[in-house]
């Protein structure tokens, strides 16, 4: 869980900086961003297994014909362990009831739980199992965590793209509102400047002066017109 919080706090960091910071949305972001993203495939990976295993404990059933021979191999055992002092202790005492059907059941000698409840199993007492049950909610919570946080993943990246498509956009926007601007002009000195004998615009003493007025006075009306179309 805490890995879970850590990826959550390193991607809020990434979703402030690409709002608030230009120079933040690079290749290396993108790049830290698609490592979180494998290393929450890689945790999914180890999760599924997981649950399965748990899933699998929790399924498991009383066999009596097993319990006896754990029984017998636990008396047979050095009594060094305390655990298994316990046990073989339990299997005393089990021994001694009137029911022989129960002399191989295996549960604690304290604080049963509900009997409504209690399952045995081959190795594990209702403690285990509530353990266990404990265990695969938790497992789910982490599982669910972790799909909240790869959907965040997704669209930490699909933001990233949008952004940067949207800065090309405007880069691309601009350099052909500068060619469109000089259009008029280029046609204007184009026309102006062919090698004819009879030009009339040679005759004029004023010549020159009236082409760069007609530029200067089509390159205002263009960005105008821009600027009318919110274009700039």
């Amino acid at each position: 869980m805490i890995v879970l919080e850590e990826v959550a706090r390193c991607l809020d960091q990434f979703d402030e900086e690409l709002m608030a910071d230009k120079e933040s949305r690079t290749m290396e972001t993108l790049h830290s961003i698609y490592r979180i993203k494998h290393d929450l495939l890689h945790l999914r990976i180890l999760f599924n297994p997981l649950k399965e295993i748990i899933c699998r404990l929790q399924r498991t059933t009383q066999d009596e014909k097993f319990i006896s021979l754990r029984a017998d191999a636990l008396r047979r055992l050095d009594l060094k362990h305390r655990l298994i002092r316990r046990q073989v202790k339990f299997f005393r005492q089990t021994s001694q009831t009137t029911d022989p059907s129960l002399n191989t059941q295996i549960t604690t000698t304290d604080h049963h739980p509900p009997k409504k409840s209690q399952r045995t199993s081959l190795f594990f007492n209702e403690y285990v199992y509530i353990y266990l049950s404990d265990l695969n909610d938790n497992i789910n919570q982490l599982i669910d965590a972790l799909e909240i946080q790869r959907e965040s993943v997704a669209m930490l990246i699909s933001f990233w793209l949008t952004l940067n498509n949207n800065e090309t956009q405007e880069t691309l926007k601009f350099l052909m509102l500068i060619s469109v601007l000089f259009m008029p002009c280029v046609l204007l000195t184009a026309i102006n400047s062919t090698n004819f004998q009879v030009e009339p615009t040679l005759q004029y003493k004023y010549g020159y002066y009236i082409v760069l007025s007609l530029i200067g006075g089509i390159l205002l009306g263009m960005i105008s017109w821009y600027k009318a179309k919110r274009w700039i």
